[in-house]
């Protein structure tokens, strides 16, 4: 048995209109807080390919540094080639993830700039 949260996000396996896509922004971003908190998430839709892997992505991209295209090829590599398959939501994940995060630059030390 699962044990860890349970997440709903009834969206319609289509273009998704603004009130959906603020619907599954907002469920992207519960998980993202769930998993950098070290906890475990479970998003559920019909067969766990198409709306839960949006989720999924979106999260993805708040917790990585990796592009929509990447997160894409990730999942459908532990979900298998249907995984995304949707091109409303590949569009939407290349969209509001684009190349990803930015990588954070390691600053220097204190005591590296005043040794200097």
């Amino acid at each position: 048995m699962f044990q860890g949260s349970v997440l709903r996000c009834p969206l319609p396996d289509a273009n998704l209109d603004i009130v959906q896509l603020a619907i599954a922004a907002a469920t992207s971003v519960t998980v993202a807080k769930t998993v950098a908190q070290g906890q475990r998430v479970l998003v559920t839709c019909a067969k766990g390919l198409n709306r839960s892997g949006l989720i999924a992505a979106l999260a993805l991209g708040q917790l990585t540094t990796m592009s929509g295209s990447q997160i894409i090829t990730h999942i459908r590599k532990y979900r298998g080639p249907l995984a995304l398959s949707n091109p409303h939501f590949q569009a939407i994940i290349r969209c509001l993830i684009g190349e990803g995060r930015p990588r954070a630059s390691r600053s220097r030390s204190r005591s590296a700039d005043t040794e200097g």
